[in-house]
Parts: C-alpha cells; sequence; structure tokens
C-alpha cells in the first residue's frame, strides 16, 4: 500500500433505529405511555382498596380475619385460634387460683370484668387473654356463647361480701372440637 493512499473508512454500524423499532432509553415517555402507566397504577390502587375493604367488612372488626385465599389456610387459622382460646382459658385458671391461694375465694364476675381489680388482684394476667380472638370485647360473660369467654362461678349470687365465691368453671366455645368436644372447660381446682 502506498502511505499516500487514502486508508479505507471502517463500515459504519446502522443507526439505532436501524437495528431496532423500539426508542432509546434517553427519549422522553410519550404522553400515551404515561396516560397507559397512570391507569395501570391507577388499577392496581383500586385493588388493594378494595381487598382491603372487603377484608373489614368480612372481618367485621374481629381480632382475625376468618377468610384466606390460600387453601387449607382456613383449618389452620380455625386451629390456631381454638389453640389461642385454650392457652388464654388456662392463663386465666392459673391467675384466678393464685387469687384463691392468696384470698381464700375466687373472684366474682363483676370483678374479672373490672380492669382495675385486674390490675391490682392478678398483676400477671395479660389482659388480652381476656378477648376471644373472634370478641369484640374482653368482657367475659356468665354463661358459653361464641366469641367470648365465660366464668361460671358457685355458689350463684356470689358476691365475696355476704357469700363467698367458692368455685367456678371457665370456658371457651371452639370453632373445632378438643377430644371430641366444642368446648375447652377448666374447673376450679377446690372443688
Amino acid at each position: 500500500m502506498n502511505p499516500q493512499s487514502p486508508q479505507p473508512l471502517p463500515p459504519q454500524m446502522p443507526s439505532y433505529q436501524q437495528q431496532s423499532p423500539m426508542p432509546p432509553a434517553h427519549q422522553p415517555m410519550t404522553k400515551q405511555k404515561k396516560l397507559i402507566i397512570g391507569i395501570s397504577f391507577g388499577v392496581l390502587a383500586l385493588i388493594v382498596l378494595v381487598s382491603i375493604v372487603l377484608g373489614i367488612v368480612q372481618n367485621n372488626g374481629k381480632k382475625h380475619a376468618p377468610v384466606s385465599l390460600i387453601p387449607g389456610a382456613d383449618s389452620i387459622n380455625l386451629k390456631s385460634r381454638d389453640t389461642e382460646r385454650e392457652t388464654d382459658i388456662k392463663a386465666m385458671h392459673g391467675q384466678i387460683e393464685a387469687y384463691w391461694a392468696q384470698n381464700g375465694y375466687y373472684p366474682t364476675l363483676a370483678n374479672l370484668n373490672d380492669f382495675n381489680f385486674l390490675n391490682t388482684n392478678l398483676k400477671g394476667l395479660d389482659l388480652g387473654a381476656l378477648q376471644d380472638p373472634l370478641g369484640n370485647d374482653s368482657k367475659i360473660v356468665n354463661s358459653p356463647k361464641e366469641n367470648a369467654y365465660s366464668y361460671e362461678v358457685l355458689p350463684s349470687g356470689c358476691d365475696n361480701v355476704k357469700t363467698q365465691c367458692q368455685s367456678y368453671t371457665l370456658t371457651a366455645t371452639l370453632e373445632g372440637t378438643l377430644n371430641g368436644a366444642g368446648t375447652y372447660i377448666k374447673k376450679s381446682l377446690n372443688e
């Protein structure tokens, strides 16, 4: 080759538009694409909002939502709530028996629904244990019913002034069964 002769130019790369029909990333989005993305996010936000609202409506303000989209999860949740009920009743039972050991009688139903009494006399009791997993409040009732714990104290009408409470039955109504029963019961040790 002659040093004076021009060198051949390297082949030129085709422009971006020739390589791909897609626009380069550095170009601004068009109004149409922005609108599509905005609508997509709006629809997604609406789906999330509707799911939250439906969850609240189906849950009726209870502690745990009883509805699940995962197969078998309802059964697991049911067993979990029944286990929580059993644990709550055992916790109350232990504290009530400790009260008996100190006082020689059991608290009244009104006592168990009085937070001042509980904070003074049953200090070891987690107040969350008073509320059924699907209950709306922590009020203990006098006879078994769904979504509430019951405390039946005897003799009937005992007030620990004229008549001391000598025995009780704590009951949780289960969603499933435990040892073939639809309730979990703990009785006073002093019977």
